[in-house]
């Protein structure tokens, strides 16, 4: 599988941020996601990021920062906080599917 050069950047910010995680946090990823990322990452960029700042105030590219929600997701919160995060986000997918029927009628070649 090819990836574009977008995704390699913001690989390569994901791996940065993820560098200067505490050991907790990092014992918490997979091995086998992290070298994934290592390996896909861009070799050439070299992203800015303060890390005296929330990583949230950072100017990051949108990719990283869903990455990161879904490393946060899928391997850093506990069972509890994952199943509301799932929960919400089947209840946003259910709302834009209302939303597309409602916009583009799809009973209207029936």
């Amino acid at each position: 599988m090819k990836i574009d050069e977008k995704t390699k950047k913001s690989y390569k910010e994901v791996y940065r941020i993820l560098e200067h995680c505490s050991l907790e946090i990092k014992n918490k990823i997979p091995k086998k996601f992290i070298n994934t990322i290592y390996e896909n990452m861009s070799k050439d960029y070299e992203p800015i990021i303060d890390y005296s700042i929330n990583v949230n105030n950072q100017n990051l590219m949108p990719e990283t920062y869903t990455i990161m929600a879904l490393i946060y997701r899928d391997f850093i919160c506990d069972k509890e906080k994952q199943k509301l995060l799932y929960e919400k986000e089947n209840q946003e997918r259910k709302q834009i599917e209302q939303d597309k029927r409602k916009k583009y009628n799809p009973n209207m070649f029936i």
